[in-house]
């Protein structure tokens, strides 16, 4: 859409009004800097013309770009390092756009999951909780009331084996560990035995999720008591308990006993993974340490039952120091019990992780593009051109996902996730195989090994960002 009349002679000049660069009256552009050869003052008309031309002609380039970059793997980034250059987009600046674009959307639908859940909430309050799953609801809508479980009751009436060793060296470790099994099933058994547990698992009026929330909110937590108050405050020191064996071992039989008294009253109810595999205090026992481990337990356990108090009280009361990095980590405890218990603060710090691989996507592919010039070392591309290559393909990924997500969200299916799985790494291949002009087996072999390597950066990309998300 290019404005002819500005090229008529009587518009032009002899002397470019940019760099003064002499020029002929038949001269459509300065031969020194480019700009148009034009002395009419600008006008509304001619500036509307220039900035429509502008569009339509940076459109068309994109076209050009995308078309082929999609349904032709390779092809683009070939040719662009071969010179043909000026009907592409510049391929940094595309992968820029495209990204932003993609986690716009990202947001974008997160907003309008937000605002469908608000409103089924407003039409119908009882739906909300229906939705979360909470028992005291089931419990009201079904008729099934639990039966009241005094924990305290039931410890005092389990024999404490272990009260009778005064000295602890006399025993060894694998008897330590039997006893501590032996009062945690005595214990499980107590609960079972006390409460309708097992008769609220089996009802068929239940759904699996409503069985599930009702076993994370009634019988999950006896799998935990047991580890957590009596290991810590009943006959053992923390010291002790660290000694004796790790929490995995303990949580790993407590819930296979759980799982067994559950076939034994027939409940035939299995439990979920997660909370088969999930020990937050192993997790930040690796993570913090065991000295900073235990300051943050007291810290987490003491704002659980004392949510408003305020930091300097907090500390005082726990006998800590007024610091700096003990306000700090303070703050940081009350955050992981956020994370562990409200489920919009932590549908929150996923959102602020996944605002910020944007960001790490410029860090981490220069350097796995470092990773792909070393598996083409004997090739004749250079960094840069490997790097070219690199984010023609992200960008390919974004695009493609950014589609199938608009059609899951469009139909209400999760399809298009599936099928971004088979699309994709057959798109990785072709442009590999395109690209380097190499054999199948060399190509697929080492398609498998970059992937894997991708696999394992980015992983440690996601919890380096994850971590700095945490701090700040």
């Amino acid at each position: 859409m290019k404005s002819t009349t500005r090229f008529k002679s009587n518009k032009k000049g002899t002397k470019c009004l940019n760099c003064d660069h002499s020029m002929l009256i038949t001269d459509n552009f300065c031969p020194e800097c480019g700009q148009v050869n034009d002395e009419n003052r600008i006008s509304l008309k001619q500036y509307f013309s220039e900035t429509l031309s502008g569009f339509f002609s940076f459109d068309n380039r994109l076209f050009r770009t995308l078309v082929p970059l999609i349904f032709r793997p390779g092809k683009v980034s070939k040719e662009y390092i071969e010179g043909k250059r000026m009907k592409y987009a510049n391929p940094f600046q595309l992968f820029l756009h495209v990204t932003i674009l993609f986690f716009l959307l990202q947001g974008i639908f997160q907003r309008v999951e937000e605002f469908k859940s608000l409103t089924r909430s407003k039409q119908n309050p009882g739906l909300a909780a229906e939705d979360s799953l909470k028992v005291a609801n089931l419990e009201k809508d079904l008729g099934k009331i639990p039966v009241p479980f005094d924990k305290t009751a039931v410890t005092d009436s389990i024999p404490n084996t272990l009260d009778s060793l005064m000295v602890r060296d006399t025993i060894s470790k694998d008897s330590i560990v039997a006893l501590r099994k032996e009062k945690i099933a005595a214990y499980l058994d107590s609960v079972f035995a006390n409460s309708n547990y097992s008769v609220l698992l089996k009802d068929p009026r239940y759904n699996a999720a409503q069985k599930d929330s009702i076993f994370e909110a009634a019988v999950y937590p006896h799998i935990n008591y047991y580890l957590e108050v009596l290991g810590n405050n009943g006959d053992v020191t923390v010291d002790e308990w660290k000694d004796i064996s790790s929490l995995r071992e303990y949580k790993s039989f407590a819930v296979d006993y759980t799982q067994n008294l559950l076939n034994e009253n027939k409940a035939y109810y299995t439990i979920p993974d997660k909370f088969k595999l999930s020990e937050d205090n192993i997790f930040l026992r690796k993570l913090f340490g065991e000295q900073l481990f235990t300051k943050m337990r007291a810290f987490m356990n003491y704002d659980k039952q004392n949510k408003d108090a305020d930091i300097p009280t907090a500390l005082q009361t726990l006998g800590y120091e007024t610091s700096y990095w003990n306000a700090f980590y303070y703050t940081k405890a009350k955050n992981l019990n956020q994370f562990k218990d409200d489920p919009d603060y932590r549908s929150g710090f996923l959102n602020s992780v996944v605002s910020k691989i944007s960001i790490a996507l410029f860090f981490l592919l220069p350097v796995f593009t470092l990773l792909v010039s070393l598996f083409y070392i004997r090739g004749p591309h250079n960094y840069t051109e490997h790097l070219l290559l690199v984010f023609h393909v992200q960008t390919a990924f974004f695009i493609i996902l950014g589609l199938l997500l608009i059609f899951d969200k469009i139909f209400n299916t999760g399809i298009g996730v599936g099928i971004f799985f088979i699309i994709f790494p057959y798109y990785l291949y072709r442009s590999m195989k395109n690209f380097y002009r190499q054999g199948w087996f060399k190509t697929m072999s080492k398609f498998i090994v970059l992937n894997l390597l991708f696999i394992v950066l980015s992983s440690i990309g996601f919890i380096i960002i994850s971590f700095i998300s945490f701090l700040v």
